[in-house]
């Protein structure tokens, strides 16, 4: 895709992208997860967005907002010009007063409730104000603008928590119940029981949809959980105790693995932006 306008520091990644003749196998496309949040806004394109498990059809000006750890993908469909405009932010970005607005996406169970119609087209303005913010007022720009947003929709909707059911699409239903028991004492044989198949089976046909395994996908998703407690919490030992792992240096192993410093090392990191 062509960057038609991008902004980027240590909490935010805004960029407009297009591609005029998008390729349906480009593997950029497929599923993954960000250990911040994301707007994305859909402008035009045929295709569909798949957010943990579950089949989103878009049309113009249709816009979601996924937490950290939520996993999706953008399934093109044909060569049809896809466009759209996407914010990942870090959600330390808002501070005083504002420093709650995030609270009912976090509270949500992942892949619930984060699927809008931006019919009045006020979404498209905000963002079309932090596109063209100039530079020295665009982190400003960014913050004000997605603060009116997440106030926005956070108006247009209440928590939607619903139980667990297994039902008609069995990887949508194995990422549900992962959400559902993610740092519950589980594992393959468990959810084998559950769905009733062989877990081997379930790890491929979950592998051919995601990309990866289901257990590495769940480890991965209980590190970034880990984080946003140890930020939450300020202490790596309350993040690590009710992160789901049993062993100390499996979490400390997986936490490099992903962000490439120790937890201590990135708390202490985080605590200095914030006092900033």
């Amino acid at each position: 895709m062509v960057s038609k306008n991008e902004y980027r520091d240590s909490d935010i990644y805004l960029h407009h992208s297009l591609s005029e003749s998008p390729d349906p196998g480009n593997r950029s496309y497929e599923t993954h997860f960000h250990d911040r949040f994301e707007l994305y806004y859909f402008i035009a394109g045929d295709g569909h967005m798949r957010v943990e498990g579950d089949n989103i059809e878009l049309k113009k000006g249709d816009f979601l907002i996924m937490r950290p750890g939520e996993t999706h993908a953008m399934h093109v469909l044909t060569h049809k010009p896809y466009e759209r405009i996407a914010v990942l932010f870090r959600r330390e970005i808002f501070t005083g007063e504002l420093s709650g607005l995030c609270d009912s996406f976090v509270s949500r169970p992942l892949g619930h409730v984060n699927f809008y119609k931006d019919e009045d087209g006020f979404v498209h303005s905000c963002l079309t104000n932090m596109l063209n913010a100039d530079e020295p007022r665009k982190r400003r720009s960014v913050i004000s603008n997605l603060a009116a947003i997440l106030d926005h929709c956070d108006r247009l909707s209440g928590d939607s928590r619903k139980s667990f059911r297994p039902g008609h699409d069995i990887i949508r239903d194995i990422i549900r119940y992962i959400n559902y028991h993610l740092t519950d004492d589980w594992n393959l044989d468990t959810l084998a029981a559950v769905f009733n198949h062989d877990k081997s089976y379930l790890n491929r046909i979950f592998r051919k949809s995601v990309g990866t395994g289901i257990w590495d996908y769940t480890l991965k998703k209980r590190i970034i959980a880990a984080r946003q407690n140890m930020f939450l919490l300020d202490s790596v030992s309350e993040a690590f105790s009710s992160s789901g792992f049993k062993d100390y240096s499996n979490f400390y192993r997986r936490y490099i693995s992903m962000f490439g410093v120790s937890p201590s090392r990135d708390l202490a990191a985080y605590r200095n932006t914030a006092h900033k």
